[in-house]
């Protein structure tokens, strides 16, 4: 309980030391990769459903824990948020009365000015494994693949200026699990496993010279999410919650001391988001 709160605690000190940075001699801009939880939304099922929505996630940040060294390296690096906040536009259809199909842009908030930057996208189909209409369960499975990036840029005094790209590219797969007792109510639990594969390019110029290094390393994760969904007519609502597990990527490398800063195997990552949409 110790970590998550730790974990939980890092967004709002981070954004207020971007802050703190851009307004004093130099300046730095930064938004983190982001990878929605799945699931939070009731698939459309039937040919010719569907339904378009705005969605606010909590969603991980698939490079944390691990940085581009100037050796282009893998190094432990753990300033950055585990988990960072986003500003989705997600659209579902149903292709078939059994097969859909999700698609969504991905924003992450920009720091110090909390500006949504595009920054990847998801595609996916939903497939309808199970439906009992007189018992109000359904069950689906969604195959995905994820791409997502951020960018970390750093400037002052005497033309010091460093940049950190970062690309996530993986897939997941959800099993979502949908009860509604009444017409108007749903309660949905997805459970979830992720892999990525994180590309990284650091490039510094300081007055010492000019750096560039590229470093790449997998990152895997798995967990459970849970979420209500409200339904008025055309309009849902849905409130969902969560949380992921993934290996410690920070444990896996050593800084340039030579050590270890790992802290623990594990790292959870809380999840979360509303979505307000509408449908057809």
């Amino acid at each position: 309980m110790r970590r998550f709160q730790r974990l939980l605690g890092r967004l709002l000190p981070l954004a207020a030391l971007g802050v703190l940075l851009f307004t004093s001699t130099g300046c730095v801009f930064f938004y983190s990769a982001n990878a929605a939880p799945p699931g939070r939304y009731v698939p459309p099922m039937e040919k010719g459903q569907g339904d378009f929505g705005v969605d606010i996630p909590l969603g991980r940040n698939p490079s944390y824990g691990v940085e581009v060294g100037a050796d282009g390296e893998p190094e432990p690096d753990n300033d950055q948020p585990p988990m960072w906040l986003g500003l989705d536009l997600a659209f579902r259809y149903g292709l078939t009365d059994q097969i859909g199909l999700d698609a969504r842009i991905t924003t992450s908030f920009l720091v110090p000015f909390p500006f949504p930057m595009p920054n990847g996208f998801t595609l996916a189909p939903i497939f309808e494994l199970l439906e009992k209409p007189e018992q109000g369960i359904a069950l689906h499975l969604s195959p995905r693949g994820i791409w997502t990036n951020g960018v970390y840029i750093s400037s002052g005094i005497n033309d010091y200026r460093t940049e950190t790209k970062v690309h996530a590219a993986g897939g997941e797969l959800p099993v979502m699990f949908t009860y509604s007792p009444v017409e108007w109510f749903d309660l949905s639990g997805t459970a979830f496993f992720r892999a990525f594969y994180v590309f990284a390019e650091r490039d510094d110029n300081t007055s010492s010279g000019a750096i560039q290094a590229k470093a790449h390393w997998p990152a895997l994760g798995g967990g459970l999410t849970v979420a209500a969904i409200l339904t008025a007519g055309r309009f849902r609502i849905s409130l969902g919650a969560g949380l992921e597990a993934g290996p410690n990527l920070a444990a896996n490398y050593t800084d340039a001391d030579g050590e270890v800063s790992g802290d623990g195997a594990m790292v959870l990552y809380p999840q979360g988001g509303l979505t307000i949409g509408a449908g057809w």
